[in-house]
């Protein structure tokens, strides 16, 4: 996750991507989210390790 984090922000399609957040609710789930042109928030999920937090 954290490479194609860093690959989205290397391209600079857009002003809003977040860090890789983190919520607890039935298991640990990692994310983070962007903005197409169209102001559509994506957000991208997959395994990470905490250990890797940016």
């Amino acid at each position: 996750m954290k490479k194609e984090r860093e690959r989205i922000d290397e391209l600079d399609i857009s002003s809003k991507l977040t860090k890789i957040k983190y919520v607890n609710n039935v298991s640990p789930y990692y994310y983070f989210q962007l903005t197409d042109p169209d102001e559509n928030i994506i957000e991208v999920t997959g395994q990470y390790s905490p250990a890797e937090r940016i």
